[in-house]
């Protein structure tokens, strides 16, 4: 698999200063997974382009947290991608919630079923 664009250029913003570690190494990690779907590079791609680092650290900063309320995150970033904008539903929402470690999306909630699921399997 070759580098992704965004990769290299989050490497770039990192020697910047525009760009925090944590998440240049959370992004890596989604994108080494191979999970991410066809929408999510090119939401990425589309973000890092429009050199919209703020928005990425913000999404991938961290791993959104499981607390006493579950899991709490943003669904929408303050800057959408095209590609995660879609086609909007009636009431305008965006077809896809916002990729990120740290936001409430497909993969954050397939990530905690799945944590769930081995926990709970590895008490039946």
């Amino acid at each position: 698999m070759s580098k992704p664009n965004f990769l290299t250029l989050a490497a770039a913003a990192l020697k910047a200063e525009k760009l925090n570690a944590s998440a240049l190494d959370n992004l890596t990690a989604w994108v080494q997974a191979g999970f991410l779907p066809k929408w999510a590079t090119r939401a990425l791609d589309e973000l890092a382009a429009a050199n919209e680092w703020e928005e990425i650290n913000t999404r991938f900063f961290k791993k959104i947290a499981f607390g006493t309320g579950g899991l709490r995150g943003l669904t929408i970033g303050k800057v959408s991608a095209p590609a995660e904008t879609g086609t909007p539903s009636t009431q305008g929402s965006p077809e896809h919630a916002a990729i990120g470690s740290n936001n409430m999306n497909d993969i954050t909630l397939a990530t905690a079923t799945i944590g769930l699921f081995r926990h709970v399997s590895a008490w039946l």
